[in-house]
């Protein structure tokens, strides 16, 4: 059993990074569209 617990934990650990990239990509785009307006809708 504990080795299964530490299974999930690395895949979480290397998961992380990965999340944590992506929502300051995406608030990045947010303020840019925020600001432009138009932005959001031409990405749609």
């Amino acid at each position: 059993n504990p080795t299964r617990l530490t299974s999930p934990k690395v895949g979480k650990k290397t998961q992380a990074p990965t999340p944590t990239v992506v929502p300051r990509h995406i608030a990045q785009i947010v303020v840019n569209s925020r600001a432009k307006g138009t932005a959001f809708k031409e990405v749609e």
